[in-house]
C-alpha cells in the first residue's frame, strides 16, 4: 500500500470515530437517551481512533 493511501485510509477511519462521537453525544441531549446506542457508539468511536 502506497503512503498517500494509507494517509487516506487513517483519514477516512478518523471521520467514521468522529462520526459515532457526534452520533452519540446528540443522543444524550435528547429526552429519552438510548443509553445503549449512545454507548455503543462510543465504544465504536474507540476503537476507530486506536
Amino acid at each position: 500500500m502506497k503512503s498517500h493511501e494509507n494517509v487516506k485510509l487513517i483519514k477516512d477511519w478518523l471521520s467514521f470515530a468522529r462520526e459515532n462521537l457526534l452520533f452519540a453525544k446528540a443522543g444524550m441531549k435528547e429526552d429519552f437517551s438510548p443509553y445503549h446506542t449512545i454507548c455503543f457508539m462510543s465504544q465504536g468511536s474507540a476503537g476507530k481512533y486506536l
